[in-house]
């Protein structure tokens, strides 16, 4: 870990998420709990701190290696198994903006929306922590006239203009429903 030249694995920031990408493989390693191994009664953090840790590592090209201690019995946490189920149900509907996806020409918008692309560029994925529940703008991503934008999830259109100040993006208050966490916008052409 951490030699530089040639045969350099992963970096590692342990328990921290760069503020921007960083220019060569890494990975944040960090606890779904408090601590690395197993201490009774540990704290978990809640699944949506959890997808939005995922969402803002793969955002900036990094990797997201969870930890979870098992008990002495070598199982989990009941909490970690519950973690991982909501997790997984996340990514069923979403993980197509997270498996194979490359980082974009800007990872954020603000504090709570994550870019990320597919290998091809073809496609673009736009997550939102929030909820939008008013128009939003957008100023760092524009789409094409013939684009074709879904919230993955829903079935529902979403509504969509280029003004002078960036994309204008409006979802339906049923749309909320997609997901229980981080939604996300694929805009493809």
């Amino acid at each position: 870990r951490a030699v530089p030249g040639e045969q350099q694995n992963y970096l590692t920031p342990e328990q921290h998420i760069p503020n921007e990408g960083l220019p060569y493989p890494w990975e944040t390693c960090m606890t779904m709990a408090g601590s690395w191994s197993y201490v009774p009664n540990d704290v978990y953090k809640p699944t949506n701190e959890l997808v939005e840790k995922l969402v803002d590592i793969v955002s900036k090209g990094g990797n997201y290696l969870l930890n979870i201690g098992p008990g002495p019995d070598g199982e989990l946490d009941p909490t970690a198994y519950q973690r991982l189920k909501e997790i997984g149900a996340w990514l069923k509907v979403n993980g197509e903006g997270i498996y194979g996806s490359r980082m974009f020409t800007s990872f954020n918008e603000g504090d709570s929306i994550r870019y990320t692309q597919s290998k091809d560029s073809n496609t673009k994925y736009i997550f939102f922590f929030e909820f939008p529940t008013a128009k939003t703008v957008l100023t760092k991503i524009k789409f094409s006239k013939k684009a074709k934008v879904q919230l993955l999830g829903s079935k529902e259109s979403v509504k969509w203009k280029s003004t002078e100040q960036g994309t204008e993006i409006n979802l339906s208050a049923k749309m909320k429903t997609a997901t229980d966490h981080v939604w996300v916008l694929k805009v493809q052409g």
